[in-house]
């Protein structure tokens, strides 16, 4: 008898499919993370009454018209909620209405002028232009004028020269040297420095863990040796507080990615803006140092959803800051002290990152602040070591 063989069909992974498949979760969550944003301000969910007589007096107003958001694979759309808030006040609601239009309007300016001016010192100070406060800043030349309120300007001019000195006599950062200062108009004028952003240098595999490192010994040295500026005031609100066995340490304020470069010319570490985070809402010159290592790690964490730095890498640059910080530093590192500063730290930051990147484009940084907390609880809640001593608390932590 005759053998007859058919011919099998070649099988393959529904690679389509998949991606069709992942399209639509992703464009599900999102969408659900938009109705969470409309529950929050209402204070209740879909087809709820008001039950507190002081809740928000508001409704849903159907959905706007699809957006288009670009993902890794491939366009999704979704719909934003609409509401129709009901203030007590008509004048009310519109004046608030014209100043948020107003705001919204002079950070979206300033941003623009960033991202079509160059990688300098003067630009870098623009983007962190705050319409809810009088600072701003401009360049003129090879100088870079920055103007405040008198009060907030002196504090930062003594600040900043605090920092120089110890800059100066440790060799490990630089500070833009500062020209010329009128304390009564709030105005200091720092000379223009040209520099890589430590983020786009991080980017190199090769050297991100020597950045990382010097960074780290950076803020020990601030900490370690800054002298606290006249008239100095401590953080002790806002679960900031170091605790009663701690002494309070001179702070740089908003120790940010976007505050630290790097001089590729000379090879050096270059800090600015030294003044507190306005998103932060505390203000002081001394408190725990938990507080600048806080500010870094969230800028750090501060990545897209699909974006370039996978997680376990990011979670290695943060354990190496804070191996070579509690090593350098003479007052050590407490895990705990840390966790609660970043719960504490995360309403504002969320905050300000929806008003500078837009409620849709935020969603995509969402999940940021809960790595980063699930990071600070995995590591070891003992103290760091001292200078000199091995970061003993560390080495328990797992990634």
């Amino acid at each position: 008898m005759k053998k007859i063989t058919n011919g099998l069909e070649t099988s393959s992974p529904a690679w389509d499919t998949l991606e069709a498949f992942a399209r639509a979760q992703v464009q599900g969550f999102i969408q659900q993370l938009l109705e969470d944003e409309v529950d929050e301000l209402l204070r209740r969910r879909k087809s709820e009454r008001r039950a507190a007589p002081d809740a928000p007096r508001g409704s849903r107003n159907r959905q706007g018209k699809p957006r288009r958001l670009a993902l890794m694979n491939g366009t999704i759309r979704v719909r934003r909620p609409l509401t129709r808030v009901q203030p007590r006040l008509w004048r009310t609601r519109h004046s608030i209405t014209a100043a948020k239009w107003t705001a919204g309007h002079r950070i979206t300016r300033k941003v623009r002028d960033v991202k079509t001016a160059g990688d300098d010192h003067g630009m870098s100070l623009v983007r962190q232009f705050d319409a809810s406060t009088t600072r701003s800043v401009s360049v003129r030349g090879d100088t870079v004028v920055k103007t405040q309120e008198p009060g907030a300007s002196r504090k930062e001019r003594l600040r900043t020269l605090a920092g120089r000195e110890v800059g100066q006599r440790t060799g490990l950062f630089v500070v833009p040297e500062i020209v010329s200062f009128d304390d009564s108009r709030g105005e200091i004028v720092f000379e223009r420095l040209t520099f890589t952003r430590l983020r786009e240098a991080l980017s190199d595999a090769g050297r991100s863990m020597d950045l990382v490192g010097r960074v780290a010994a950076t803020l020990a040295a601030i900490h370690g040796s800054m002298q606290a500026i006249e008239g100095a005031t401590t953080i002790a609100s806002g679960g900031m507080n170091p605790g009663p066995e701690r002494n309070p340490v001179p702070l740089h304020g908003d120790f940010g990615m976007r505050n630290v470069f790097y001089l590729s010319a000379s090879n050096h570490i270059a800090v600015i803006d030294w003044s507190n985070a306005v998103w932060m809402g505390v203000e002081g010159d001394l408190g725990a140092p938990e507080i600048d290592i806080a500010v870094f790690l969230m800028s750090l964490f501060h990545r897209p959803l699909f974006g370039q730095w996978p997680i376990s890498r990011r979670h290695d640059v943060a354990r190496h800051f804070l191996a070579t910080y509690a090593s350098a530093s003479p007052h050590g590192l407490d895990i705990d002290t840390l966790g609660r500063i970043v719960a504490a730290s995360t309403p504002g930051f969320n905050q300000q990152t929806r008003r500078l990147k837009g409620s849709l484009r935020a969603l995509g940084y969402r999940h940021n602040m809960p790595d980063l907390s699930l990071f600070v609880r995995r590591l070891s809640s003992q103290r760091f070591a001292g200078r000199g001593e091995a970061p003993s608390g560390l080495t328990h932590g797992t990634s």
